[in-house]
């Protein structure tokens, strides 16, 4: 009798757990909260075109000499390094005392459908650089990139070498033959890239992310299930929608730019080649002068370890490391453990280099 009693009781618990939880679920359907993100103060101090350059305001008496210049994706929107209040790691370099700045591509019109790969990296962010170099006063940067910014900032450390002083790249595709299921899907034995290019001029956002979608399918069953777990639980539940409106605010990847992207890095691995030019320069990784760290995200499908880590053998700086740090491509810099392994590891390592 008494196990039957306590069976009940437990019955009862969970059904009004589940009916609790339903409840709130439709409540967020129906009516989610406002998401206020990239609240870290700052101010923009460049502009071009769609392309902006912001300086955070620092707060901190102890600011270091070197400044550090964020270089992100050109696919996604830049405010997730800058979530909000306690999620944001713009904010934590802030705190340890360095001067950051961050690039932010803007949404592509189909206007900018002829905007060249590489006059993202000779024209904005040289543009950029030298904008920080004039604001600070000092006559080097630390680049920091993530994503496709972190090849980015791997190339413009290549072609100007005097003006990096320090190379931080956060799973940054370096290696495209190890680019994992990215790379099979666009071979170019069967990826139509010119007419992709041709019919759409600039790629739109749902194309692109239906190719991440299917690195893995059963992602968004996965997250709503633990949406629906944790859904009384605040914490979880205001991480969750910042994130998932960062996921869902993606941007056109402009045409001629992603025609380079893909043909010379995915299909044709020039970068690690020595073959790949930028305005008719030649790209030689080994000319990187800078300290050199690189992050990579031990379960990251979309840029895999060996893609990443493969910077190690261009760098000529003895001052130069690689981390396998434990997360995914986002997790890896916005995660619980992220806050305690990645930030810490790279804030410690460029305020050592920073003076």
């Amino acid at each position: 009798m008494e196990k039957l009693i306590q069976w009940q009781t437990e019955f009862v618990e969970e059904s009004f757990l589940n009916i609790t939880r339903a409840a709130k679920w439709w409540e967020l359907w129906v009516q989610p909260p406002e998401v206020k993100i990239g609240t870290t103060p700052k101010d923009t101090v460049y502009q071009e075109n769609k392309v902006s350059l912001y300086h955070y305001q620092p707060h901190n008496t102890r600011v270091k000499t070197v400044p550090v210049l964020i270089v992100y994706a050109l696919i996604n929107r830049s405010y997730i390094l800058d979530l909000y209040p306690g999620r944001s790691f713009v904010q934590y370099l802030l705190d340890e005392g360095l001067e950051v700045y961050m690039v932010d591509w803007g949404t592509p019109g189909d206007e900018d459908r002829n905007i060249s790969f590489d006059y993202y990296i000779e024209g904005y962010l040289d543009r950029m650089v030298r904008k920080v170099m004039e604001l600070s006063g000092s006559p080097q940067i630390s680049l920091l990139g993530y994503c496709i910014g972190g090849t980015l900032a791997a190339i413009y450390s290549a072609l100007h070498p005097e003006r990096v002083k320090n190379l931080v790249l956060l799973t940054a595709p370096i290696d495209f033959s190890e680019g994992g299921y990215l790379t099979r899907a666009v071979d170019k034995a069967h990826f139509p890239l010119d007419a992709l290019v041709e019919t759409f001029g600039n790629i739109p956002p749902w194309f692109i992310q239906a190719g991440f979608k299917l690195l893995n399918p059963l992602g968004d069953l996965a997250k709503f299930y633990n949406l629906a777990k944790y859904i009384h639980d605040d914490r979880f539940v205001e991480n969750f929608l910042a994130i998932e409106t960062w996921v869902n605010d993606n941007v056109p990847f402009p045409g001629a730019a992603y025609r380079k992207f893909i043909r010379d890095f995915y299909q044709e691995n020039k970068l690690c080649k020595g073959l790949l030019e930028m305005d008719d320069r030649q790209v030689d990784l080994n000319n990187i002068r800078a300290k050199h760290l690189s992050v990579a995200g031990r379960d990251d499908t979309i840029v895999p370890p060996r893609s990443a880590i493969s910077i190690l053998k261009f760098i000529s700086n003895p001052d130069s490391e690689i981390v396998i740090l434990p997360g995914g491509h986002v997790g890896v810099i916005i995660g619980d453990r992220a806050l305690k392994t990645t930030w810490p590891r790279i804030g410690d390592w460029l305020l050592e280099r920073s003076g």
